[in-house]
């Protein structure tokens, strides 16, 4: 009797931790761009590069950057799916001045460079297009 109600124990915690394993590996809780800018991702949205404290989505004062490319159709779809609105100047040089990897090369705002943000309820979201329309860089910055 012992034996069966350890064998079931057991087993449903086998079965609790394969679920979550089959949650993390197969669902786009794992594809940061998915999750924190825009899903489906457009199909010209490419060259990703991801850098983050909040892989699992759980982190209540994330930090995630997200630089992509992307023609300026699925750029403008992505700045209304975020209701992003254009930053101010003030707000733009405070987004530049956030270090991440080397790959994070937000840069200094050109004239020909857009930046938009939105508050949402996990922090600021910045969004930063170069000059030429297709490189992007976007920080949540939850803290």
């Amino acid at each position: 009797m012992k034996l069966n109600r350890n064998r079931t124990v057991i087993l449903s915690l086998l079965s609790l931790i394969g679920s979550f394993a089959f949650y993390l590996l197969w669902s786009d809780r794992c594809e940061p761009f998915a999750r924190h800018i825009m899903r489906p991702k457009p199909p010209s949205v490419s060259s990703i590069r991801i850098e983050g404290s909040d892989w699992l989505g759980l982190n209540p004062e994330p930090v995630v950057r997200i630089a992509f490319n992307a023609n300026s159709g699925d750029m403008t779809a992505i700045i209304s799916h975020k209701k992003l609105r254009p930053a101010a100047k003030e707000e733009a040089e405070w987004f530049v001045t956030r270090g991440g990897s080397s790959w994070w090369s937000a840069g200094r705002m050109n004239d020909g460079s857009q930046f938009f943000m939105h508050s949402g309820r996990r922090g600021q979201e910045y969004l930063r297009i170069d000059e030429t329309g297709t490189n992007a860089f976007y920080l949540l910055w939850g803290i």
